[in-house]
């Protein structure tokens, strides 16, 4: 699920399988670097490439919320509640990031860096918004800029990340331009 490549996840993970383990994952809900996808072509069978930019924002602020998150996490797996339980952190190395000191901050973003990945939940591929924003694909009826009867109706018109997951908006999006095609077709 996570694209983590299958000698990294035997070397870490494989030996944890028919152990009672518990895994949390921090998310990065609005994430300072901005990635792009670009088509292959016109095709619209094509599929398109996308461009993350994982922690590419210049102040490096997106690393430091993450290892911020990492430590809140450790400090949790700490608790009587959890220590009853037998938490404790698996203190594998992830390869290529060995010669860090284990646990510092270098290490973790170094560990960041090496397998990070996405849950495929993309807004703002086609922002929406007005003629005049350079980012924006669609207006505020999902109707692309420039192109006549084509519509985008899908979380990528939402214009920034969300504090949520993307189903409850993406059903919102659909029937919202759905009723907007129905009146449409009411007034012809």
């Amino acid at each position: 699920m996570f694209n983590i490549p299958k000698d990294t996840y035997d070397k870490i993970w494989k030996k944890y399988e028919t152990t009672p383990a518990y895994q949390i994952m921090p998310m990065l809900v609005h994430p300072r670097s901005v990635g792009y996808m670009k088509l292959k072509s016109k095709n619209p069978f094509h599929w398109p490439k996308y461009y993350a930019n994982f922690f590419s924002d210049p102040e490096n602020h997106d690393i430091k919320t993450y290892i911020a998150a990492i430590r809140e996490l450790q400090r949790l797996s700490r608790t009587p509640t959890m220590q009853k339980l037998g938490a404790t952190l698996v203190k594998t190395p992830i390869p290529g990031c060995e010669s860090k000191e284990f646990d510092s901050d270098d290490y973790w973003e170094c560990a960041l860096r090496t397998i990070i990945g996405s849950l495929w939940h993309q807004v703002s591929t086609c922002k929406m918004g007005p003629k005049d924003d350079p980012e924006a694909v669609v207006d505020n009826t999902g109707i692309v800029h420039g192109i006549k009867r084509l519509r985008v109706a899908d979380t990528s018109i939402i214009p920034l990340p969300l504090t949520a997951h993307t189903a409850g908006p993406s059903y919102m999006i659909g029937e919202k331009i759905s009723d907007l095609i129905k009146e449409e077709w009411k007034a012809k």
